[in-house]
Protein backbone atom coordinates (compact mmCIF):
# COMPACT_ATOMS: atom_id res chain seq x y z
CA UNK A 1 0.00 0.00 0.00
CA UNK A 2 1.19 3.46 -1.27
CA UNK A 3 0.84 6.25 1.51
CA UNK A 4 0.29 9.73 -0.65
CA UNK A 5 3.70 10.92 1.05
CA UNK A 6 5.29 7.43 -0.69
CA UNK A 7 3.85 8.09 -3.67
CA UNK A 8 3.79 12.15 -4.01
CA UNK A 9 7.79 12.42 -3.22
CA UNK A 10 8.94 11.46 -6.76
CA UNK A 11 7.12 14.18 -8.51
CA UNK A 12 8.52 16.31 -5.72
CA UNK A 13 12.07 15.52 -6.38
CA UNK A 14 11.63 15.67 -10.20
CA UNK A 15 10.22 19.48 -9.54
CA UNK A 16 13.53 20.76 -7.98
CA UNK A 17 15.49 20.24 -10.61
CA UNK A 18 19.33 19.81 -9.81
CA UNK A 19 21.21 23.14 -9.80
CA UNK A 20 17.49 25.04 -9.70
CA UNK A 21 16.80 26.19 -6.04
CA UNK A 22 13.31 26.78 -5.76
CA UNK A 23 12.92 29.77 -3.62
CA UNK A 24 9.16 30.39 -2.60
CA UNK A 25 7.20 33.31 -0.79
CA UNK A 26 3.71 32.74 1.02
CA UNK A 27 1.10 31.85 -1.58
CA UNK A 28 -1.07 35.08 -2.10
CA UNK A 29 -2.03 36.63 -5.27
CA UNK A 30 -0.11 39.28 -7.20
CA UNK A 31 -1.95 40.28 -10.25
CA UNK A 32 -1.00 38.82 -13.57
CA UNK A 33 1.53 40.57 -15.81
CA UNK A 34 -0.45 42.31 -18.69
CA UNK A 35 0.12 40.16 -22.12
CA UNK A 36 0.84 40.91 -25.77
CA UNK A 37 -1.67 40.45 -28.96
CA UNK A 38 -2.07 36.79 -29.31
CA UNK A 39 -1.13 37.88 -33.27
CA UNK A 40 2.41 35.69 -33.18
CA UNK A 41 1.86 32.52 -30.44
CA UNK A 42 4.65 31.48 -28.90
CA UNK A 43 6.82 28.87 -30.33
CA UNK A 44 8.35 27.76 -26.80
CA UNK A 45 6.65 27.91 -23.36
CA UNK A 46 8.72 27.39 -20.13
CA UNK A 47 9.59 28.29 -16.55
CA UNK A 48 12.20 30.27 -15.34
CA UNK A 49 12.57 32.54 -11.60
CA UNK A 50 12.64 36.06 -11.69
CA UNK A 51 14.74 38.04 -9.78
CA UNK A 52 13.22 37.40 -5.90
CA UNK A 53 13.68 33.45 -7.00
CA UNK A 54 9.68 33.42 -7.97
CA UNK A 55 9.05 30.41 -10.74
CA UNK A 56 6.84 31.96 -13.40
CA UNK A 57 5.96 30.97 -16.93
CA UNK A 58 7.17 32.79 -19.95
CA UNK A 59 7.00 32.78 -23.59
CA UNK A 60 9.48 33.32 -26.10
CA UNK A 61 9.66 33.77 -29.68
CA UNK A 62 13.22 32.35 -29.66
CA UNK A 63 14.42 35.71 -30.82
CA UNK A 64 17.16 35.64 -28.26
CA UNK A 65 18.61 32.08 -29.92
CA UNK A 66 22.76 31.92 -29.54
CA UNK A 67 22.54 34.12 -26.13
CA UNK A 68 25.67 33.64 -24.37
CA UNK A 69 26.49 33.57 -20.26
CA UNK A 70 22.57 33.20 -19.90
CA UNK A 71 21.67 33.08 -15.99
CA UNK A 72 18.70 31.84 -14.47
CA UNK A 73 16.99 35.18 -14.05
CA UNK A 74 17.58 35.74 -18.46
CA UNK A 75 14.85 37.53 -20.03
CA UNK A 76 16.38 38.20 -23.47
CA UNK A 77 14.86 39.76 -26.09
CA UNK A 78 11.82 38.44 -27.20
CA UNK A 79 11.01 36.60 -24.05
CA UNK A 80 7.55 37.57 -22.55
CA UNK A 81 6.49 36.62 -18.90
CA UNK A 82 2.68 35.53 -18.73
CA UNK A 83 2.24 34.77 -15.37
CA UNK A 84 3.41 36.89 -11.99
CA UNK A 85 3.00 34.66 -8.46
CA UNK A 86 4.96 34.03 -5.64
CA UNK A 87 4.16 30.28 -5.72
CA UNK A 88 5.43 28.09 -8.29
CA UNK A 89 4.58 28.01 -11.25
CA UNK A 90 6.01 25.07 -13.41
CA UNK A 91 5.64 22.48 -16.56
CA UNK A 92 4.09 24.90 -19.08
CA UNK A 93 2.18 23.05 -21.94
CA UNK A 94 2.00 24.90 -24.83
CA UNK A 95 -1.65 24.04 -26.74
CA UNK A 96 -1.66 22.62 -30.32
CA UNK A 97 -2.19 26.34 -31.54
CA UNK A 98 -0.40 28.21 -29.58
CA UNK A 99 -2.98 30.09 -27.77
CA UNK A 100 -3.29 28.54 -24.60
CA UNK A 101 -1.07 27.30 -21.80
CA UNK A 102 -1.41 24.74 -19.05
CA UNK A 103 1.04 24.56 -16.72
CA UNK A 104 0.29 23.33 -12.59
CA UNK A 105 1.07 25.99 -9.77
CA UNK A 106 1.05 25.89 -5.54
CA UNK A 107 -0.97 29.04 -5.48
CA UNK A 108 -3.88 27.67 -4.46
CA UNK A 109 -2.10 25.34 -1.78
CA UNK A 110 -1.53 22.43 -3.83
CA UNK A 111 -0.34 21.51 -7.11
CA UNK A 112 -3.42 21.90 -9.31
CA UNK A 113 -3.78 22.43 -13.20
CA UNK A 114 -4.41 25.95 -14.74
CA UNK A 115 -5.19 27.19 -18.31
CA UNK A 116 -3.87 30.82 -19.27
CA UNK A 117 -3.63 32.93 -22.75
CA UNK A 118 0.15 32.51 -24.16
CA UNK A 119 -1.28 36.49 -25.37
CA UNK A 120 -3.79 38.87 -24.20
CA UNK A 121 -6.67 37.28 -22.17
CA UNK A 122 -7.57 36.76 -18.53
CA UNK A 123 -5.59 35.99 -15.68
CA UNK A 124 -5.02 31.85 -15.68
CA UNK A 125 -8.47 29.94 -15.02
CA UNK A 126 -7.55 26.81 -12.20
CA UNK A 127 -9.07 23.37 -13.93
CA UNK A 128 -8.78 20.98 -11.17
CA UNK A 129 -10.16 21.24 -7.92
CA UNK A 130 -9.06 18.75 -5.32
CA UNK A 131 -7.32 18.59 -1.86
CA UNK A 132 -4.55 16.06 -4.03
CA UNK A 133 -1.90 17.00 -6.49
CA UNK A 134 -2.53 17.78 -10.15
CA UNK A 135 0.09 17.63 -12.36
CA UNK A 136 2.31 17.46 -15.64
CA UNK A 137 -0.32 18.78 -17.86
CA UNK A 138 -0.38 17.66 -21.43
CA UNK A 139 -2.96 18.84 -24.42
CA UNK A 140 -4.37 16.27 -26.84
CA UNK A 141 -3.44 17.37 -30.35
CA UNK A 142 -7.22 18.61 -30.92
CA UNK A 143 -7.07 20.72 -28.06
CA UNK A 144 -9.98 19.37 -26.39
CA UNK A 145 -8.68 17.49 -23.75
CA UNK A 146 -5.63 17.40 -21.03
CA UNK A 147 -4.42 14.43 -19.72
CA UNK A 148 -2.62 14.99 -16.21
CA UNK A 149 -0.89 13.23 -13.42
CA UNK A 150 -2.63 12.92 -9.59
CA UNK A 151 -2.52 11.31 -6.48
CA UNK A 152 -6.22 11.62 -5.72
CA UNK A 153 -6.81 8.16 -6.30
CA UNK A 154 -5.20 8.16 -2.41
CA UNK A 155 -2.74 5.29 -2.74
CA UNK A 156 -0.74 6.12 -6.03
CA UNK A 157 -0.09 8.26 -8.67
CA UNK A 158 -2.72 7.68 -11.88
CA UNK A 159 -3.18 9.35 -14.95
CA UNK A 160 -6.55 11.64 -16.00
CA UNK A 161 -8.17 13.07 -18.28
CA UNK A 162 -10.28 16.73 -18.14
CA UNK A 163 -11.58 18.92 -20.20
CA UNK A 164 -9.42 22.65 -20.83
CA UNK A 165 -12.38 24.49 -18.89
CA UNK A 166 -12.43 21.99 -16.05
CA UNK A 167 -15.80 20.92 -16.58
CA UNK A 168 -17.34 17.41 -15.86
CA UNK A 169 -14.93 14.93 -13.42
CA UNK A 170 -11.42 14.35 -14.28
CA UNK A 171 -11.39 10.70 -16.30
CA UNK A 172 -9.14 8.10 -14.62
CA UNK A 173 -6.82 6.03 -17.35
CA UNK A 174 -4.42 3.89 -15.14
CA UNK A 175 -4.22 2.00 -12.25
CA UNK A 176 -0.98 1.17 -11.75
CA UNK A 177 -0.84 1.56 -7.92
CA UNK A 178 2.69 3.14 -8.30
CA UNK A 179 4.03 6.34 -9.66
CA UNK A 180 2.75 7.03 -13.27
CA UNK A 181 3.18 10.47 -15.06
CA UNK A 182 4.42 12.49 -17.70
CA UNK A 183 1.45 11.85 -20.13
CA UNK A 184 2.24 12.40 -23.84
CA UNK A 185 -0.10 12.21 -26.45
CA UNK A 186 0.73 10.60 -30.05
CA UNK A 187 0.31 13.60 -33.08
CA UNK A 188 -2.91 11.78 -34.02
CA UNK A 189 -4.62 11.51 -30.41
CA UNK A 190 -5.12 7.98 -30.42
CA UNK A 191 -2.57 7.00 -28.09
CA UNK A 192 -0.71 8.16 -24.94
CA UNK A 193 2.82 7.58 -23.70
CA UNK A 194 3.50 7.60 -20.17
CA UNK A 195 6.14 6.30 -17.36
CA UNK A 196 4.97 4.47 -14.91
CA UNK A 197 7.56 2.73 -11.96
CA UNK A 198 7.00 -1.01 -12.60
CA UNK A 199 7.78 -4.14 -10.31
CA UNK A 200 11.62 -3.76 -10.40
CA UNK A 201 11.16 0.19 -9.01
CA UNK A 202 12.44 1.84 -11.95
CA UNK A 203 10.58 3.71 -14.30
CA UNK A 204 9.16 2.49 -17.73
CA UNK A 205 7.87 3.59 -20.36
CA UNK A 206 4.21 2.46 -21.57
CA UNK A 207 1.90 3.49 -24.37
CA UNK A 208 -2.24 2.98 -24.11
CA UNK A 209 -4.80 4.05 -26.36
CA UNK A 210 -6.53 7.47 -25.39
CA UNK A 211 -9.13 6.03 -23.63
CA UNK A 212 -6.89 4.00 -21.22
CA UNK A 213 -7.31 0.73 -22.59
CA UNK A 214 -4.20 -1.79 -24.21
CA UNK A 215 -1.44 -0.63 -22.28
CA UNK A 216 2.23 -1.79 -22.95
CA UNK A 217 5.22 -1.81 -21.33
CA UNK A 218 8.34 -0.38 -24.10
CA UNK A 219 10.98 -0.36 -21.80
CA UNK A 220 12.46 -2.93 -19.13
CA UNK A 221 15.68 -1.89 -18.35
CA UNK A 222 17.00 -1.74 -14.73
CA UNK A 223 17.37 2.58 -14.88
CA UNK A 224 14.93 4.77 -14.86
CA UNK A 225 12.85 5.76 -18.43
CA UNK A 226 10.77 8.81 -18.41
CA UNK A 227 9.22 11.56 -19.73
CA UNK A 228 8.49 10.09 -23.25
CA UNK A 229 7.29 12.37 -26.06
CA UNK A 230 6.06 11.07 -29.62
CA UNK A 231 7.58 12.37 -32.69
CA UNK A 232 6.09 15.01 -35.42
CA UNK A 233 5.27 12.34 -37.73
CA UNK A 234 4.37 9.46 -34.69
CA UNK A 235 7.01 6.97 -35.88
CA UNK A 236 9.30 7.68 -32.63
CA UNK A 237 9.27 8.37 -28.71
CA UNK A 238 12.52 10.32 -27.52
CA UNK A 239 12.52 9.69 -24.09
CA UNK A 240 14.91 10.39 -20.52
CA UNK A 241 17.39 7.31 -19.64
CA UNK A 242 19.29 8.42 -17.11
CA UNK A 243 21.04 11.47 -17.58
CA UNK A 244 20.79 11.31 -21.87
CA UNK A 245 18.24 11.15 -24.20
CA UNK A 246 17.05 8.00 -26.01
CA UNK A 247 15.20 8.04 -29.24
CA UNK A 248 12.73 4.34 -30.08
CA UNK A 249 10.33 3.41 -32.36
CA UNK A 250 6.98 3.89 -31.67
CA UNK A 251 6.57 -0.06 -30.63
CA UNK A 252 9.02 -0.07 -28.35
CA UNK A 253 12.10 -1.32 -30.71
CA UNK A 254 15.80 0.33 -32.22
CA UNK A 255 16.24 1.74 -28.97
CA UNK A 256 19.52 4.12 -29.22
CA UNK A 257 21.00 6.75 -27.28
CA UNK A 258 20.56 10.03 -29.08
CA UNK A 259 22.20 12.83 -27.04
CA UNK A 260 24.94 12.83 -24.02
CA UNK A 261 26.96 15.06 -22.43
CA UNK A 262 29.46 14.41 -20.24
CA UNK A 263 28.58 14.80 -16.40
CA UNK A 264 25.57 17.62 -17.66
CA UNK A 265 21.96 15.93 -16.90
CA UNK A 266 19.52 16.45 -20.00
CA UNK A 267 16.05 15.41 -19.54
CA UNK A 268 12.46 17.12 -20.94
CA UNK A 269 12.74 16.29 -24.50
CA UNK A 270 10.66 17.92 -26.88
CA UNK A 271 10.62 17.44 -31.01
CA UNK A 272 10.89 21.02 -32.31
CA UNK A 273 10.55 20.39 -35.72
CA UNK A 274 8.00 18.89 -37.62
CA UNK A 275 11.01 16.83 -39.78
CA UNK A 276 12.31 15.51 -36.59
CA UNK A 277 15.66 16.52 -37.33
CA UNK A 278 15.72 18.78 -34.09
CA UNK A 279 14.92 17.83 -30.45
CA UNK A 280 14.39 20.78 -27.57
CA UNK A 281 16.12 19.80 -23.87
CA UNK A 282 16.53 20.36 -20.61
CA UNK A 283 20.51 20.75 -19.49
CA UNK A 284 21.21 20.95 -16.37
CA UNK A 285 24.55 21.09 -14.21
CA UNK A 286 27.75 21.03 -14.35
CA UNK A 287 29.94 21.82 -17.58
CA UNK A 288 27.73 23.89 -19.74
CA UNK A 289 25.15 27.01 -18.77
CA UNK A 290 21.60 25.41 -17.43
CA UNK A 291 19.04 25.83 -20.01
CA UNK A 292 17.02 24.96 -22.22
CA UNK A 293 19.24 23.64 -25.74
CA UNK A 294 18.04 22.05 -29.46
CA UNK A 295 19.94 19.31 -30.02
CA UNK A 296 20.43 17.97 -33.86
CA UNK A 297 19.84 14.82 -34.40
CA UNK A 298 21.88 14.53 -37.82
CA UNK A 299 24.90 16.73 -36.87
CA UNK A 300 25.10 16.08 -32.90
CA UNK A 301 25.23 19.83 -32.18
CA UNK A 302 23.56 21.76 -28.83
CA UNK A 303 22.85 24.66 -28.74
CA UNK A 304 21.67 26.90 -26.20
CA UNK A 305 17.97 28.63 -26.78
CA UNK A 306 17.18 30.07 -23.37
CA UNK A 307 17.47 29.98 -19.77
CA UNK A 308 14.57 28.12 -17.61
CA UNK A 309 13.46 24.79 -17.62
CA UNK A 310 10.43 22.58 -18.87
CA UNK A 311 10.44 23.53 -22.55
CA UNK A 312 7.20 22.93 -24.83
CA UNK A 313 6.84 23.50 -27.84
CA UNK A 314 3.54 23.29 -29.49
Amino acid sequence: MYTRAAVIAPLLLLANIACFDIMQGPIEDRPEPPNAPDTNPPVLVLSRPDSNGNWDIYAEDLTNLGVRNPTPSDSASGSERLTSHTAVDDYPALSPDGLRVAFQSERDGNWEIYVTSSGAGPRPTQITHHPSDDVRPAWSPDGSTIAFASDRSGHAIEIYLIEPNGAGAATRLTDHGSVSTDPDWSPDGSKIAFSSVDESGFSQIYVMNAGGTGQSRLTSEAVASESPAWSPDGSEIAFVRGSEIWIMNADGSAQSVSASEARDFLSAPDWTSSSGATIGLQLTCCERPQGIYVYNRLSGSLGFLAAGRQPSWP
